[in-house]
């Protein structure tokens, strides 16, 4: 009796500790984007970003698109957009566009590291009106940018999960009055929760529904601008908060 009772009793303990871990779950890596080794994902998120140099967008929106090419292997494309207004005679406009190569080195069923290549387009303009009677002030320019991405998610509980990343990098703008290179960092902190739960259809038709959180950091060497004495690149900073879906096809 008493060793039936005690592999009862290990068994329950077993049962129970199985059930608070989640034995397999999609994890989140940076931009919310749910890694699960196959499937099709989408991510679409909106808030504010305050910037130290242009003020703050009350309007950024950021959406990307990524598949698995291999298990651990997988592309995406996405763009940030925001737009925002100084002062009553100034606006600034920034639309980027990136193109993502993902590598997961390791992972488990609820942790995972990631290592990205991303190339970048960052489309800007600037704008600054004067004295009446001289033209506008503005700067109107793409740079091209590379940066490598490091990150770590983990799916803390089958329904919470978070994610940290850090991204050296560098942009060049060949041509124009602004041309220059702008070196940076860009950080981010996230957390998601699944809305399983929630909506059970989504079990049947995704691998994975959440709601998103995520705190975006981006500090640059050289951003282009423009001031009453023409146009320059300086120093800057930004920071910003986007919520928004992820699903995991």
């Amino acid at each position: 009796m008493v060793v039936r009772s005690s592999i009862r009793f290990l068994g329950t303990l077993a049962v129970l500790w199985s059930g608070a871990r989640p034995l397999h779950a999609a994890v989140p890596t940076s931009w919310a984007r749910n890694y699960d080794s196959i499937g099709i994902g989408m991510v679409l998120g909106a808030g504010p970003v305050l910037a130290s140099r242009h003020g703050t967008a009350p309007n950024q929106i950021l959406a990307q698109g990524w598949f698995h090419y291999f298990p651990t292997v997988i592309g995406g494309a996405g763009m940030e957009l925001s737009s925002r207004i100084p002062s009553r005679l100034e606006s600034y406009t920034q639309a980027r566009y990136d193109v993502t190569s993902t590598w997961i080195p390791w992972h488990d069923p609820v942790r995972a590291v990631e290592l990205s290549l991303i190339g970048s387009l960052v489309n800007t303009k600037a704008y600054l009106d004067t004295l009446i009677g001289t033209d506008p002030i503005e700067d109107i320019g793409s740079d091209l940018g590379l940066s490598l991405r490091g990150g770590f998610g983990h799916r803390a509980t089958p329904r919470f999960g978070w994610w940290a990343s850090g991204a050296p990098f560098v942009a060049f703008r060949a041509l124009g009055d602004n041309a220059g290179v702008n070196l940076g960092l860009d950080m981010e902190v996230g957390v998601v929760y699944s809305m399983s739960e929630f909506w059970h259809d989504s079990k049947k038709l995704s691998r994975a529904w959440d709601v998103f959180l995520r705190f975006p950091v981006r500090f640059e060497s050289a951003s282009p601008h423009v001031t009453a004495t023409g146009i320059h690149r300086g120093p800057a900073w930004s920071i910003g908060a986007q919520l928004g879906p992820s699903v995991l096809f």
